[in-house]
C-alpha cells in the first residue's frame, strides 16, 4: 500500500482487517451472519474501547466509506496542493471559499503534514464536496492522516485499525461568505487527537487555497446533495 492515496489505501486495509476477522471467526464478515463472535474474541478484539467511542468512530468510518464509493462514482477526482503555511494563522482571519462542484475530489499535500501531537501521524489530505448543509450551500470537507497503522491492518486489533481508519474529521464552511477561521475549525467534529492538534488549525486555514483551483479544473454541472454525516 505504500505510496497509494487516502481512496485507494483505505479499502485494500479494511479489507486485510476483515479477512483476518474471516480466519478467528468464519463466517462473521459475511452478510447476514447471526452468531455473535465469542466473548473472549470480542474482548481481545475491542480491549480499551469504550461502546461511546466505537459507535463515534464507526460513524466516521461509515461516512468515509460513502464518500470513497462516491469518490469512485464520480471519477476518482484527485490533485495536489502545495505544503500549507509554516507561519501560525490568525484567529482573527477568515475563509472564503466559492463554488464546488459537488463530485467528490480527494487533495493531498505534496508532503503530509506531521501532526505536533504525533510523531507518526500526518495529516495527508482532504476530500472536498459542495452539499446542503441546513439550508444552505456549504463545502463537505473531510481531512483524513497516513501514519504506519495503515500496513498493519492484518495483524492489529480491530480496535486499533479502527482508530487508524478513523483519525479523521468533518466539517462544513458556508459558501458565498467569509467565515471567521475559528468558527470553521469549531464546525468539524472527529477524532480528538486531531480536533485538538495545533497542526489541524494550520490545515483549516489552508483549505481556501487548496480549493482555489478545483472548480476551474472540473468543468461539471452542478447538482447539490444532502450533507452525508450529520
Amino acid at each position: 500500500m505504500s505510496g497509494l492515496i487516502h481512496p485507494l489505501r483505505y479499502p485494500i486495509a479494511f479489507y486485510a482487517m476483515l479477512k483476518r476477522l474471516e480466519t478467528l471467526s468464519p463466517g462473521l464478515t459475511k452478510p447476514g451472519f447471526r452468531r455473535p463472535p465469542a466473548d473472549a474474541l470480542l474482548r481481545e478484539e475491542l480491549a480499551g474501547m469504550s461502546k461511546d467511542e466505537l459507535r463515534s468512530r464507526f460513524a466516521l468510518l461509515t461516512h468515509l466509506q460513502a464518500l470513497i464509493t462516491a469518490w469512485n462514482v464520480d471519477g476518482g477526482n484527485a490533485m495536489h496542493t502545495p505544503h500549507p503555511p509554516q507561519n501560525e494563522p490568525q484567529t482573527s482571519e477568515g475563509i472564503s471559499l466559492g463554488r464546488l462542484p459537488d463530485e467528490v475530489t480527494f487533495i493531498s499535500y505534496e508532503r503530509p503534514v506531521e501532526l505536533t501531537s504525533s510523531r507518526d501521524a500526518s495529516i495527508e489530505g482532504l476530500y472536498v464536496r459542495e452539499v446542503i448543509h441546513e439550508g444552505i450551500c456549504a463545502a463537505e470537507i473531510t481531512v483524513v492522516c497516513t501514519e504506519p497503522g495503515w500496513h498493519l491492518m492484518e495483524t492489529c486489533s480491530y480496535a486499533d485499525a479502527v482508530r487508524v481508519g478513523s483519525h479523521a474529521a468533518v466539517g462544513r464552511i458556508a459558501i458565498g461568505s467569509t467565515v471567521p477561521l475559528q468558527q470553521a475549525a469549531s464546525s468539524f467534529e472527529g477524532d480528538p487527537s486531531l480536533l485538538a492538534d495545533p497542526t489541524f488549525y494550520k490545515a483549516i486555514s489552508a483549505i481556501e487555497y487548496a480549493t482555489t483551483s478545483i472548480a476551474a479544473e472540473q468543468k461539471k454541472p452542478f447538482r447539490r446533495i444532502a450533507a452525508s454525516w450529520d
